[in-house]
């Protein structure tokens, strides 16, 4: 074989299983988009302990008029399934982005990523909130507090909540995520 296909939305970056699940350098993996089905759950369930409860936040996709497309940036070419459907449009802010879990962790993009001295707010504001998560979900956002190349003023919190996940990786719908942050 001399040059590997991967499908839509897996990239060349990680490495896979046969299931998608993603395998990290330290040998654990990610959940996939299989993962809870009961037939790769049998074939998976002597390394189970393998898998991580950290999640990974999928790229976002550019699209087609977007003014800077990159070589690796995932492009949404077919916007028919946005059709007929309520849709919710939110701006990019310019932070980091950031996973909180109910054990208090969190991380950048990068599941096993370092921490970096500008952390340190949401690090204590986790604290204040991450035993009210429940098990197995995940809040994802906006973290605000370092300066990039703008500087917010006024803002309610220096974490803006763009997405909440349940335990089966299933992102909550918008007004439930709303209901959710109040």
């Amino acid at each position: 074989m001399n040059k590997i296909i991967l499908p839509k939305g897996y990239h060349k970056d990680n490495r896979y299983d046969k299931w998608g699940n993603i395998i990290l350098p330290n040998g654990q993996r990610m959940k996939g988009e299989l993962f809870y089905d009961e037939s790769v759950q049998k074939v998976l369930s002597e390394v189970l302990y393998l898998f991580t409860d950290y999640v990974k936040y999928p790229r976002t996709k550019h699209f087609t008029w977007s003014e800077s497309i990159n070589k690796d940036d995932d492009v949404l070419y077919d916007l028919s399934v946005f059709e007929d459907k309520n849709v919710i449009v939110t701006e990019k802010m310019d932070g980091e982005n950031a996973t909180i879990y109910p054990n208090g962790y969190f991380h950048a993009r990068s599941v096993t990523g370092n921490s970096h001295p500008s952390q340190s707010w949401l690090k204590n504001f986790v604290q204040g909130f991450c035993f009210d998560i429940p098990t197995g979900w995940r809040i994802c956002g906006e973290n605000l507090y370092a300066r990039h190349s703008i500087k917010y003023n006024d803002l309610e919190s220096y974490f803006q909540v763009f997405s909440i996940w349940n335990e089966h990786n299933e992102c909550l719908k918008w007004e439930e995520m709303l209901e959710y942050c109040e």
